[in-house]
């Protein structure tokens, strides 16, 4: 992450130049559901960082769209923001 933000350097997997970015409502579509379905709604995150109660920070980006996730220690997603 840099600055609280994904890397915007890194480009992430599936987003390139021709690919339009994911939908607005895809930060609240996800919300609730587990990191398996995210992973089947936008792919794989560009982050994933563990923290201490077993729970997960994950970052998507795609093209200028960013999508920050929060897992609780079950991995489901307990928010879901999008951050243009």
């Amino acid at each position: 992450m840099v600055g609280g933000r994904c890397d915007p350097v890194r480009p992430a997997t599936g987003c390139g130049s021709a690919d339009p970015p994911l939908p607005r409502e895809t930060a609240a579509r996800v919300d609730r559901k587990d990191r398996k379905e995210l992973v089947k709604a936008i792919g794989e995150p560009d982050l994933a960082v563990p923290t201490e109660s077993g729970a997960e920070e994950l970052c998507r980006s795609c093209q200028s769209h960013q999508y920050f996730f929060e897992t609780d220690f079950k991995r489901d997603i307990k928010t879901a923001v999008q951050i243009d």
